[in-house]
């Protein structure tokens, strides 16, 4: 677990200090097929709404975990899967703002996370 999530936080500051290549950066955006499965239905919708994924990773090692990093502008979102529990981290002017949901929130059910994006971002979700 340790492992997974040192990993996580030191790609995502890499992301954020700009040090990878571009390269990885596209390869990292294309989805694994297992998170496609997972989520793609939500990641479809969010893009309808201009969020672009601009990396994400995903560990068979570690219970399927994975970790996508959306972008609009100047905010990004991080939807997170460990242990089979959902979470969203969050950053920038317009979504620190919002009330309607709190980054860090957790859930057990995919669908309720999925439900709880959609009605804060006011996307309708089918």
């Amino acid at each position: 677990m340790k492992s997974i999530i040192s990993t996580i936080v030191n790609y995502v500051g890499e992301l954020l200090r700009g040090t990878e290549t571009k390269k990885k950066v596209v390869d990292r955006a294309a989805l694994h097929p297992k998170i496609k499965k997972e989520a793609g239905k939500l990641i479809a919708l969010l893009a309808e709404s201009g969020w672009v994924v601009h990396s994400s990773q995903y560990s068979a090692k570690f219970f399927g975990n994975w970790l996508i990093l959306l972008r609009r502008g100047d905010d990004q979102i991080r939807l997170v899967k460990d242990r089979s529990e959902y979470s969203l981290d969050l950053s920038g002017s317009e979504l620190e703002a919002s009330t309607s949901l709190a980054g860090g929130s957790s859930y057990t059910s995919f669908s309720a996370f999925q439900e709880a994006i959609c009605r804060w971002l006011d996307i309708f979700a089918i």
